[in-house]
């Protein structure tokens, strides 16, 4: 972990506002990461998990994993699970987590890591974000293809119900419903009807997705910008863009004020206080 000094030279010794939002740097990682796309809070256990695509997000080459760091930005253990392919979006349900892998969906145990059970899906592209429901159903989105895909009672399959979506990526749970992220913004899709309506209208894509209350999200677009989006509107709460410092599969805590961002290509979790 780095500490405060060096990361606050980066982004012009301050922190920054927004229409009344703060965000201001508390720590980054060191760069031992490789290629982080999605990081994940686990409140039972006080830590993170990190996605480590390790690679080509499409290469089938078995070297990605998962990290587990602290909530101060140390790195606990580099490679907590192994043997993946490219693992990007995560979700945990009954101390157990779950990854996508391109065209698989890997569950893996958190109490022994080097448990993990495969759902293959043949037809599947790049699937990519997770989420579950109060229930256990766990919802994947497969970028590629358009569809969203899911596991329920041990079966793995593409979700008939909802049609192809432009680019879904993004995966959220919220008051029953599935949330998606997509290219033209984000969407609610009934988990019994499969019914599909727009909430948020936005362009340039959605990879982060998580609910800040009152109607508004937080959503990152994977190059860099990070904003806070609702039905009224859309301010931006922060863009790296022209840093080359990406912004991926993002994860906020409420309970701490604090944002965290894995930077892609730049091999690093950001962590951020902010006062929305």
């Amino acid at each position: 972990m780095k500490s405060l000094p060096g990361f606050l030279l980066f982004l012009l010794l301050t922190a920054f506002t927004s229409n009344a939002q703060i965000v201001s740097p508390i720590w980054q990682t060191e760069r031992v990461l490789k290629v982080p796309e999605s990081v994940l809070y686990d409140a039972n256990q006080n830590c993170l998990f990190v996605s480590n695509v390790n690679g080509n997000p499409t290469d089938k080459n078995g070297k990605g994993f998962i990290s587990k760091i602290s909530p101060e930005g140390k790195v606990v253990d580099l490679k907590f699970a192994s043997g993946l392919n490219a693992p990007k979006g995560m979700a945990i349900y009954q101390n157990k987590l779950y990854v996508s892998d391109i065209d698989r969906l890997a569950e893996i145990s958190l109490t022994n890591p080097k448990k993990i059970k495969f759902y293959e899906a043949p037809k599947a592209q790049f699937l990519n974000d997770v989420a579950i429901s109060q229930n256990g159903v766990v919802y994947v989105s497969d970028s590629g293809t358009g569809r969203i895909y899911k596991l329920e009672n041990g079966v793995f399959g593409i979700w008939g119900k909802v049609a192809p979506l432009a680019g879904p990526n993004g995966l959220l749970c919220e008051k029953g419903h599935l949330l998606i992220g997509t290219n033209d913004g984000i969407f609610s899709a009934d988990p019994v009807s499969g019914k599909v309506e727009k909430l948020v209208a936005l362009s340039g894509g959605i990879d982060g997705l998580k609910a800040v209350g009152n109607g508004k999200y937080i959503v990152s677009d994977w190059k860099g910008k990070v904003q806070v989006v609702s039905a009224t509107g859309q301010s931006v709460l922060f863009d790296t863009t022209d840093k080359k410092i990406n912004a991926a599969d993002l994860e906020y805590i409420p309970s701490k004020d604090v944002l965290l961002v894995p930077t892609f290509a730049d091999n690093r979790v950001m962590a951020y206080k902010i006062k929305l």
